[in-house]
């Protein structure tokens, strides 16, 4: 393994063992018996507007159909034991986007270790896809705002076997559809989509009002303009399920997709 740092973005590159070493570890048993990793819940009031509601509540998605074919249950190990998440590939069939918390220690900017998606995922079974990078922004890490920089992208040793969703900065959409694999709505076990509001902008981090999903969620796209059609211009994935607050347990919040959003793509471009 090596790492890269430029720009204010930071890689790890893991070689030809390392990724064999990850294939083997994934096995049917220990995917289905990943336990949810846990999503920050923060104490006190946000910054942004308190609100409360559910707008719906939460319901499987189709993974055998677009767009939800894209997005999977992403697995991780930390200090020996197996966890899950939520990504998607994103703006190419060798990208994956999820949260920073999902692959990456903000206190002591250790990685985690065993990252792999598994696209389509439902009560087992789909794509598995491991990764040969990870990246982060250097600012994840200690910052006094990490959340700003809750995400994270993969590149994937196997192309996704059904595209990817698009991709888009600072939405100005006004509804969103979350998606992700939460343990308190499918076990965790399959996918779930809850539409939900966008609420206020707040320092680098977007509210999603009447997104009640929880642990297992981390990570999962918010996507604009669904559609299950092949029409250009629509599922874009605009924002990402990062964090929560005590007080909102019908809300979750997400970081804004800026302009160093973009820098990070653009950086981990480079090492494809």
């Amino acid at each position: 393994m090596r790492t890269i740092s430029r720009d204010g973005c930071e890689a790890i590159i893991f070689d030809d063992d390392e990724i064999k070493a990850v294939q083997d570890y994934w096995t049917e048993e220990r995917i289905r018996n990943a336990i949810p990793l846990p999503m920050p819940i923060l104490s006190g009031q946000s910054e942004t507007r308190h609100e409360e509601y559910v707008k719906e509540t939460p319901q499987e998605a189709d993974v055998n159909s677009r767009p939800f074919w894209n997005g999977g249950r992403l697995t991780m190990t930390e200090s020996g034991k197996d966890y899950f998440g939520s990504a998607q590939f994103y703006s190419a069939n060798n990208i994956i986007l999820t949260a920073a918390h999902c692959v990456r220690k903000k206190d002591t900017g250790l990685w985690l270790d065993n990252v792999a998606l598994h696209r389509a995922y439902k009560n087992g079974g789909g794509q598995t896809v491991t990764t040969r990078v990870l990246a982060t922004k250097t600012a994840w890490v200690n910052s006094d705002n990490p959340y700003k920089y809750d995400y994270a992208f993969a590149i994937s040793n196997e192309l996704s076997g059904k595209g990817f969703f698009n991709d888009k900065l600072c939405p100005q959409d006004n509804t969103f559809t979350a998606i992700g694999y939460p343990s308190n709505y499918g076990s965790g076990q399959t996918m779930q989509r809850v539409g939900g509001t966008k609420g206020n902008v707040t320092n680098g981090i977007v509210q999603m009002l009447g997104n009640p999903m929880k642990q297992g969620c981390s990570g999962g796209g918010w996507i604009s303009d669904l559609s299950a059609s092949t029409d250009v211009g629509k599922n874009y994935v605009v924002g990402l399920n990062s964090h929560g607050f005590e007080s909102e347990p019908n809300n979750l919040y997400g970081p804004l997709f800026d302009d160093e959003f973009e820098g990070l793509l653009e950086f981990i471009k480079t090492l494809i």
